[in-house]
């Protein structure tokens, strides 16, 4: 009984000597679209792309070189903008910024000599906007013989919320202290974040009134991480 132990015990110590685990920081950028909910009685107005750009810094731990634990601190912009059929383009003129601390899972899959490593992500984000006062713009649009004029009034509905994400990583890992990736991501959102008030007038015709409420939900089309990679330690 006690040699069994004593071999157990040795398998242990011997598969725990094996092990490694690595740390690395970085930043990042992401190019999002955010998606937004639009209820037009008036039926004048119509979803339009609202891109926005993302910085953020990295710290990844890698596990025996499979299972990766990502968190940060990124800044999340958030556009809005009224945007008519009957004209070219969007009107933005509002921006608000969350700040983002996500924790998020990913598992390493080996694709080529240890370099290049594909990896599904998962996990979730904590984020808090920054700017909890009304914003508001304003303004007309003329299109051959439309006249088109609106205003609206963006109010915060939810300082502080949870996100969910998911996505997928590509890494190239150029030398040993050094990596490239690029990844894609959607994230999911559950509660009403920001809500645009809108009030428009489309020629001579009377007001109407329109909403656009931002739920947290935007797709990361593209974006690129630079990891710089510290030592690996055994244990």
């Amino acid at each position: 009984m006690i040699q069994k132990k004593h071999l157990l015990s040795a398998l242990i110590f011997f598969s725990v000597q094996r092990m490694s685990s690595q740390s690395s920081v970085g930043f990042d950028l992401q190019t999002n679209r955010d998606f937004y909910t639009l209820n037009d009685a008036g039926g004048e107005l119509k979803q339009a792309p609202r891109i926005n750009i993302s910085p953020g810094i990295v710290y990844r731990y890698l596990f025996k070189n499979k299972f990766a634990i990502y968190s940060g601190l990124r800044f999340k912009y958030y556009s809005g903008s009224v945007t008519f059929k009957k004209s070219i383009g969007s009107n933005t003129g509002v921006v608000n910024v969350s700040a983002q601390v996500p924790l998020i899972m990913g598992r390493n899959f080996n694709l080529y000599e240890q370099k290049l490593f594909i990896s599904p992500l998962v996990g979730g984000t904590f984020n808090l906007l920054l700017l909890n006062q009304p914003s508001r713009m304003g303004g007309s649009v003329g299109n051959n013989s439309d006249s088109l004029r609106y205003s609206s009034t963006t109010l915060t509905t939810q300082s502080a919320f949870v996100t969910l994400n998911v996505g997928l990583n590509v890494e190239y890992r150029f030398v040993e202290w050094l990596s490239l990736a690029a990844f894609l991501q959607y994230t999911k959102g559950f509660t009403a974040v920001m809500r645009d008030e809108v009030s428009y007038h489309v020629n001579q015709s009377g007001e109407k009134a329109a909403t656009q409420t931002n739920y947290g939900n935007y797709g990361t089309y593209l974006g690129f991480r630079m990891l710089f990679h510290f030592k690996k330690k055994e244990f």
